[in-house]
């Protein structure tokens, strides 16, 4: 990235990745705006001064055949098991007049020596969809692993502001929401969003939704519980065992989730009215407590809460509500 004021610089930090395999904590990857992917060795040294990051995109063969490409990173992961692979998703999804669109997921095998470009899903080549699917336009939130199947992986695909701006989606093709690759990463499949009772959100065999589908703007694996958690824009928080098909939670963070507010509107992309714009989620791996952060469309915050391993172990399997207990309001 060139700025008129101090020459060559990174662009600010989107996302970060450490590698799994690294006990030391060492390795790290960095995903910038429009600096592409970074990587440290000595990340863990007590001097932060001494820290030195090198990039891994600057020569980057993949995006030769992507109009308009750009190295912004949205998300960035690096599979656990000291496998090599690294996925980052192009295009940035915090809606700020720089946040670039990207061509999709660009994939390491050899831990960021070299990459390749998916820019399309496999739904109808392999008979699991209507369609294929596309990434071009859009901003990818996050990736998240099962441990459970160490080579599923899912990825969050949102909305990018300039992609928005210049209408770089291309219509019919470019689809945000939910998305499973069954083989670490080289294939990609979207996944159907219900809200139970046949009512579907969007779904591979669904056809395309208005306004170019859902975003899904954040993903996790909860390792204690044994699923996936994530957050869709204007209808409200989902869970998956298997990345295929996620599920409403019964229970919303926050009382102003409901279904009266956030109705399934299948086929097109949500209501307003439901306030979650932005939702954000992490997970403690060792307790397995979850938290989810929410925002509305006019940037009001609903505030944090916390859902732990007790409560959540009744979800589910036994169809029990999820209850959710507020643990801090965050002031502006």
């Amino acid at each position: 990235m060139i700025s008129q004021s101090y020459g060559l610089v990174t662009g600010r930090i989107s996302s970060l990745a450490l590698d799994p395999s690294d006990a030391t904590g060492n390795r790290l990857l960095v995903g910038t705006t429009g600096g592409g992917v970074w990587v440290a060795q000595n990340a863990a040294t007590l001097d932060p001064s001494s820290v030195v990051f090198t990039p891994l995109t600057d020569a980057l063969g993949a995006l030769n055949s992507a109009v308009d490409a750009s190295i912004s990173i949205g998300a960035l992961t690096v599979q656990p098991g000291g496998t090599g692979v690294v996925l980052a998703g192009t295009g940035d999804p915090n809606d700020a007049l720089d946040s670039y669109y990207g061509a999709g997921i660009l994939r390491s095998a050899d831990g960021g020596k070299t990459w390749s470009l998916i820019a399309t899903t496999s739904d109808w080549q392999m008979g699991l969809g209507k369609q294929d699917y596309g990434f071009y336009g859009e901003g990818f939130a996050g990736f998240a692993w099962s441990t459970v199947n160490p080579r599923l992986v899912v990825a969050a695909v949102s909305q990018s502001a300039e992609g928005e701006l210049v209408d770089a989606e291309v219509d019919g093709t470019s689809y945000r929401g939910l998305y499973y690759s069954p083989d670490a990463g080289v294939t990609w499949l979207l996944a159907r969003i219900t809200d139970g009772g046949g009512k579907d959100v969007q779904g591979p065999m669904d056809g395309y939704s208005v306004g170019q589908g859902s975003a899904a703007t954040s993903v996790v694996w909860n390792p204690v519980r044994g699923i996936f958690l994530a957050a869709v824009r204007f209808h409200g928080y989902y869970q998956s065992a298997d990345g295929v098909t996620w599920t409403r939670l019964a229970s919303q963070p926050g009382s102003a989730l409901t279904t009266a507010m956030c109705p399934t509107n299948p086929m097109i992309a949500g209501s307003p009215a439901c306030p979650i714009f932005r939702g954000a989620l992490a997970v403690n791996p060792l307790t397995g407590d979850t938290f989810a952060w929410t925002v509305d469309e006019n940037n009001q915050d609903q505030g944090i809460w916390q859902a732990c391993v007790p409560m959540l172990s009744s979800l589910g399997n036994s169809g029990a509500r999820l209850p959710l207990r507020r643990t801090h309001f965050w002031a502006r």
